[in-house]
């Protein structure tokens, strides 16, 4: 199992879409989520242009205009689909793995900065989960820490972490270590976050043993895709 997540900052680009088929053929994605796709819009002419064979399905979130968006791209042949749910802040799919025969959920999550706004997306991810019984993978850009030594260089202020942490604990999930980079996100004046991450279900760690969580270098974006994979990396 190979799964990419990255917030790619506009898709609209030729380079972005590059980039993007690029990284899909080196680890060799199976299922990729790409967030701010700022595209209103996605087609299958799009998606083609980023995935690297034919057997492929889509979902996606659309954009605010020039803001959000989300898209979440799966090899047809490794994972069925059996329901969609789409929404501004995330998309869902559930599926089986068809080389394990394993009934599994992801989430493309793409959170607002707004703390407020983040309240209401903690719930609703909540209420959703809870409606299902599929052990969830929530994967993406939670614009938010955990705590203040995720952050470098930024206002050391912990509004809307204890509301997180809360959500986190709340749900059950395991917030996956990072391996290769401390930060996800880097700003100007060596200013860093860590506010992409992958939080599972138990059942993912007891069915995959070694299941791993890593940063990839960063690219044309100033997030760093993330890549998990059910075996470890060397």
């Amino acid at each position: 199992m190979r799964l990419l997540s990255w917030n790619v900052r506009g898709l609209g680009a030729a380079a972005k879409k590059r980039a993007v088929r690029n990284l899909i053929r080196q680890h060799n994605g199976e299922c990729v989520i790409l967030l701010e796709s700022k595209l209103e819009l996605v087609s299958e002419f799009l998606v083609k242009k980023i995935w690297v064979s034919d057997k492929c399905e889509f979902a996606y979130s659309p954009s605010i205009g020039r803001s959000g968006g989300i898209v979440i791209c799966w090899d047809e042949d490794r994972f069925k689909v059996s329901r969609t749910l789409v929404e501004e802040r995330f998309v869902c799919i559930e599926g089986c793995w068809l080389s394990d025969n394993w009934m599994c959920g992801f989430m493309g999550i793409y959170a607002p900065c707004d703390i407020e706004q983040q309240r209401i997306l903690w719930e609703r991810l909540l209420t959703v989960m809870g409606n299902s019984e599929v052990p969830w993978c929530l994967i993406g850009d939670f614009n938010m820490v955990t705590c203040l030594e995720e952050r470098r260089g930024c206002a050391m202020t912990n509004r809307g972490i204890d509301e997180f942490v809360e959500f986190v604990q709340n749900s059950g999930l395991v917030d996956l270590e990072l391996r290769k980079h401390s930060f996800t996100w880097f700003g100007a004046d060596n200013r860093c976050r860590r506010l992409d991450r992958c939080l599972v279900s138990p059942r993912w760690i007891d069915r995959y043993a070694n299941l791993c969580l890593s940063a990839l270098p960063r690219g044309v974006s100033d997030h760093t895709p993330l890549l998990l994979v059910s075996d470890v990396l060397d």
